[in-house]
Formats: structure tokens, sequence, C-alpha cells
């Protein structure tokens, strides 16, 4: 199975953690999409989602896992009780080149959610060793500090 991970799941540590048979097969973008931070109908679990935005773009990682480590993840990303919420996609590699997957959104997010650095370093420590395009780090890194700061 084809996961894309955008968030903290971009550092193949946290990653193989909680999906051991992850591999990354590709750096890619999603376009239209910006990653938010955002609270779940339940106000106790946040953490990152997309938006839909038009000319924008998310970068992050495509994995390949089993479809076990697959459940594992659907259980770990709470989408059993309506945390997050698995979202086909189709995303671009540095070619250009379509790639179909699946990634995690938060449906009916709640609010806003500042989150704490140590949420946030996995994202920077996956962005820095999947080489992503360095504009959007530094659009990442924006983004993220608002969240933090709470704009």
């Amino acid at each position: 199975m084809h996961y894309f991970a955008y968030g903290n799941l971009m550092d193949i540590n946290v990653m193989r953690r909680i999906a051991p048979t992850a591999t990354a097969v590709a750096v890619a973008r999603l376009d239209d999409h910006q990653i938010s931070f955002k609270r779940c109908s339940d106000p106790a679990q946040a953490g990152c989602t997309l938006d839909t935005v038009a000319g924008s773009e998310t970068w992050g990682i495509q994995y390949e896992l089993s479809a076990e480590d697959m459940a594992t993840l659907d259980k770990a990303a709470g989408v059993p009780a309506g945390h997050w919420e698995r979202k086909s996609v189709t995303l671009r590699d540095a070619e250009g080149a379509e790639h179909e997957s699946t990634t995690y959104v938060i449906p009916g997010p709640s609010g806003a959610y500042s989150p704490p650095t140590t949420y946030v370093d996995p994202i920077f420590r996956g962005a820095r060793d999947f080489d992503l395009p360095g504009d959007y780090v530094a659009k990442l890194e924006k983004i993220i500090g608002d969240a933090q700061k709470g704009a």
C-alpha cells in the first residue's frame, strides 16, 4: 500500500516505529493543498491536516508499506475513532510523474492547534533527510512558526 506522509511521519524513524515495513519510494508533492495544524472533533486530539488551497503545494514522502502496517497506522492515527480519515490523493514527483496514494486528514476540525517542538522536530528532520525543496521548507517553517504563535 502507498501512504503519503507530510507531517511528523516524514521522519523515517517515527514512521518505522508504527509501520516497520515502511519504505520511502519517492519525494512527492500534493498540489492545491497546504499543511495546517488543527484540533480534531475530540479537542484532546490534534495535529497536521491538509487544507485545500488553490495554487499551493505540500511536499512529503511517498511510502510503500504492508496492509498490516497500514491497519496499524490507521489505529495509531485514530481513524476508528474519527480523529483522522483516509483521503485518496494524486501526487507528483520531482520529474512530474503521477503517483496514487492515501494520506490522512482531520474530518471536521474543531479549531487551531499550536504544535509543540516535539511534534514538529520530526517534520523538519524528514524534510532535511529527504532533501525537500528549499523554498517549500522555508514555507513550512513559516506555517509552523505561525501555528506555534497562534497566528
